[in-house]
């Protein structure tokens, strides 16, 4: 990876990239997210929570984040060589290649947003404390024990959910 990017360079167009790179982005507000990832496993890239989502919010976030070097990661080569997806030491894992992963029950993601707990997003006019929150990979299960991250990752795996990382 080369030095670190100015933040000039990131844009905010229907796709964020870098240059002539694209990545996916998923802009949620605090209580749309917890609806989401409540019900079921949940898995997407690059997760940012704006107090709420509009193209101001979403462009100073994303500008915020980038200027902290945040998104670097994705602008690292992609792996070279045979491999398989695996978690270790709490990270996605191809090879020698390393990703950030960050998995939460739906009730502790909701704490992570800044609501006192899941229950909490239930009632309307229900505020969370505001947060700043950025997940590089983000994965919601019932439970975040070993096997079911294992599993989870397999699947993801299996169902090419995980091949953009490698591109």
């Amino acid at each position: 990876m080369g030095t670190a990017q100015p933040i000039a360079a990131w844009c905010c167009t229907p796709s964020w990239g870098f240059g002539d790179r694209r990545f996916p982005m998923m802009l949620f507000d605090p209580t749309r997210i917890v609806q989401v990832a409540e019900d079921e496993p949940y898995y997407d890239t690059n997760v940012v929570v704006v107090p709420e989502v509009t193209r101001e919010a979403a462009d100073e976030e994303i500008a915020r984040l980038a200027a902290e070097g945040r998104f670097d990661w994705l602008l690292s080569p992609a792996p070279v060589g045979a491999g398989a997806w695996s978690v270790s030491g709490g990270e996605l894992a191809f090879g020698e290649r390393r990703f950030a992963l960050r998995v939460y029950s739906p009730e502790e993601l909701a704490v992570a947003l800044g609501w006192a707990d899941l229950e909490a997003t239930r009632w309307f006019g229900n505020r969370p404390r505001p947060t700043r929150f950025y997940a590089e990979n983000l994965l919601v299960l019932p439970s975040s024990d070993a096997e079911s991250v294992g599993d989870a990752v397999a699947r993801l795996a299996a169902d090419g959910s995980l091949a953009w990382l490698l591109e």
